[in-house]
């Protein structure tokens, strides 16, 4: 499986486990199928005594179990407990849960590892989860979460593949603030996937990143460049004077800057006037009829 490997971050799955009494009461010095044939006989105590399957005990214990089974080399045996974690995690945290995300991560891997044939889809879910561990802005996350968003979109699911690209940004802004390097590259890919749509959330992620990259000082080519993508969505959504302003202050950003870069974002701009200046034209005809 490309990225790392999903079984990498069992530290932390132990830390939790170990906080659970079904957990601790299996442990002890013994061979981990000693460890396992007790904790599948304190899960299955617990059900019969009415143990919620959603306490947060019991899930640490079922998700602990499965991680045994792969450790133990019966993946297979890891499909059930784990399966039963994605659902119930699910429900309770969302299926863009970063935990989620890593289980569903895990229950592939599992999969693999069993000779179970696992469909498409769950293969690149479970691949763009395990990238996620390099930050959401990094080289693979971003390539597998495209991969992950074009899967979405060929299965009708359009608004699954809005989510990846959303939830992503809110991550690196909460993370890394709002006009974070990593926020700034996630919201340039969900503005150009919006545009892409013919979805109007592009005006508001293009002036943003606008407002963003005047902020932090970028070159004034790419705010120029920026305010191109920026009137482009204007025009989109039928607002052609809105989209004339931001295409003649994209060309005021590069006055008297004559490198490649700019020439080429210029002679962009040039011609996104003249075609802006046409509709505003025309709409103030039509308005005049």
């Amino acid at each position: 499986m490309a990225g790392p490997n999903p079984l990498e971050g069992l530290g932390d799955y132990a830390r939790r486990a170990y906080t659970s009494p079904y957990v601790m009461a299996a442990i002890g010095d013994q061979p981990r199928r000693v460890t396992i044939r007790r904790l599948e006989a304190n899960l299955a105590a617990a059900k019969r005594d009415g143990e919620p399957a959603t306490s947060e005990d019991f899930l640490r214990a079922v998700e602990w179990l499965g991680l045994l089974y792969v450790l133990d080399d019966r993946a297979r045996a890891a499909a059930r407990p784990l399966e039963f974690a994605v659902r119930q995690r699910q429900r309770l945290l969302g299926a863009d849960d970063a935990h989620v995300r890593d289980l569903r991560a895990k229950l592939a891997h599992a999969y693999e590892l069993g000779g179970r044939p696992v469909r498409a889809l769950d293969r690149l879910e479970a691949r763009a989860a395990a990238a996620e561990a390099g930050g959401p802005a990094s080289k693979a996350a971003l390539k597998h979460r495209m991969r992950l968003s074009d899967a979405y979109r060929r299965a009708g699911r359009v608004e699954a593949a809005f989510a990846l690209h959303r939830d992503a940004l809110a991550a690196a802004e909460r993370d890394h603030g709002r006009d974070g390097e990593d926020a700034a590259v996630i919201r340039a890919v969900l503005a150009g996937e919006y545009l892409d749509a013919d979805r109007p959330e592009a005006v508001d992620l293009y002036d943003a990143q606008v407002a963003t990259l005047a902020r932090i000082g970028a070159r004034p080519a790419a705010i120029a460049e920026a305010r191109a993508r920026l009137a482009a969505a204007h025009l989109m959504t039928g607002r052609p004077a809105e989209a004339q302003a931001a295409v003649r202050q994209g060309l005021a950003d590069l006055r008297d800057l004559s490198d490649a870069e700019a020439k080429l974002v210029r002679r962009m701009l040039t011609d996104q006037l003249a075609e802006v200046v046409r509709l505003t034209e025309d709409q103030r005809a039509a308005r005049g009829a």
